[in-house]
């Protein structure tokens, strides 16, 4: 009879287990726990299958080996608020592992794992059964774009500061938009530049040059991304991009109708 109620005891230890997700074990003094996750579409992420938490590091098993062939990688950890515990440099990367040594390893709920090219891939809620990703990638001269589950992965606090980052964007954008826009000619006459909207209210800077060889006047157009003044009310980059082509202007205000690009003064007209 007794050994009836061991057998059921154990089965109802398996069966529990299976239901939460994760395993619980002891070897020589110490313990692991391990979390599988449901399988998920990686888009241009990585995939996650487990993470296993010991006592003084954390395992986690992920194709970013596939993607990178990097055998070390820094890691940055988050707490359960997502808040940066630090980065764990040269974590070694062999087959499908990447541990990272760590003295409070079941405090990190987050990690940042940081790709050699400028890629990296941020993954959050480690400590259940549906982790929750976005990835970052370097766009040549348009700087990094993210990309992946940004609903699920922001924090509501996260989301407001984004929503008054993108406010304050805006604003700043408009403020430099009203300090720029019209038509401004160079003091020797050979180039203007010109801040316009298009009919679908997005800003252009019109650049004319004269040609001289040809005596013809030849224009460019770029589309403004950001007005950057960097707290300095005269000293301005106008940011331009057109598809994957990006570059900017510097501008010094020497008041507010004369403006100098290098050693070239233009003047509203």
């Amino acid at each position: 009879m007794k050994m009836v109620k061991y057998l059921i005891g154990a089965l109802i230890g398996v069966t529990a287990l299976a239901v939460f997700g994760c395993a619980k074990g002891s070897t020589k003094g110490s313990t692991k726990e391990e979390f599988k996750y449901k399988a998920q579409d990686e888009a241009d992420g990585i995939t996650v299958t487990k993470t296993v938490y010991e006592d003084d590091k954390l395992v986690i098993y992920s194709n970013f080996n596939e993607k990178s062939k990097q055998t070390k990688v820094n890691v940055i950890c988050e707490d359960k608020d997502y808040k940066e515990i630090g980065e764990i440099k040269d974590c070694l990367v062999a087959g499908a592992t990447i541990t990272v040594n760590i003295s409070s390893p079941k405090d990190v709920h987050g990690v940042k794992i940081m790709g050699n090219h400028g890629d990296a891939y941020y993954i959050r809620k480690l400590q259940s059964e549906n982790y929750v990703e976005i990835y970052r990638i370097l766009i040549l001269d348009l700087g990094y774009e993210f990309f992946g589950d940004t609903e699920n992965y922001y924090t509501d606090e996260e989301k407001a500061d984004m929503k008054d980052k993108e406010e304050e964007e805006k604003k700043s954008f408009n403020e430099g938009y009203e300090k720029f826009k019209g038509l401004w000619v160079s003091k020797n006459g050979n180039s203007t530049m010109e801040i316009v909207k298009d009919d679908k209210d997005n800003v252009k800077l019109i650049l004319r040059t004269l040609d001289s060889d040809t005596n013809e006047w030849v224009e460019n157009t770029e589309y403004v991304k950001q007005f950057d003044n960097f707290g300095d009310e005269n000293e301005y980059d106008i940011n331009c991009s057109e598809g994957d082509y990006y570059y900017s202007v510097s501008v010094k205000f020497e008041n507010e109708n004369e403006f100098s690009v290098g050693d070239i003064l233009y003047t509203r007209n």
